[in-house]
């Protein structure tokens, strides 16, 4: 079973400007969180947005989007992530990770809105916190449905 890490690591060593010597996976991610934070804010963004777009295997393309999706919630870009998201739950309903992500952005969406006076409408945190529970708690029946098939089945 290939993993996002997986997907990861292809698309970094695969790159033109890949090290020769084949550095690790840990290698490469610093190198391109690091040159992300110096400089170009949206080069990894931009990698995994591409490497996403192009995928035509289906479990590549679920990885890569998630972790498009982790790389967007931590450069709190959070409507992108919830738009990744969105097409990842529509895309692979029985997958719970989706939701889960989802479940975290909506949830950090309504913290923010809070935590911010000039944007804090009553109404809207409301709904961005039911949007929160509502995805967790789909994230928790796909969850617990695969865990239970896993048992069933070993």
């Amino acid at each position: 079973m290939r993993t996002s890490v997986d997907a990861l690591s292809d698309s970094l060593f695969r790159r033109e400007d890949a090290p020769r010597d084949r550095a690790t996976l840990m290698d490469l991610v610093f190198e391109q969180v690091t040159k992300e934070q110096i400089g170009d804010r949206g080069k990894l963004t931009s990698l995994l947005q591409k490497e996403w777009s192009a995928s035509r295997d289906s479990e590549r393309k679920l990885d890569l989007g998630l972790l498009l999706t982790d790389v967007l919630i931590n450069q709190r870009e959070w409507q992108r992530a919830k738009e990744v998201c969105q097409q990842l739950t529509g895309r692979y309903q029985r997958d719970s990770r989706p939701y889960l992500h989802l479940a975290v952005i909506n949830m950090m969406m309504a913290v923010e809105t809070m935590l911010s006076p000039e944007t804090a409408n009553s109404d809207d945190i409301e709904k961005m916190s039911k949007n929160a529970m509502d995805a967790w708690k789909e994230f928790k029946t796909k969850y617990e449905h695969a865990k239970g098939s896993t048992d069933s089945s070993t």
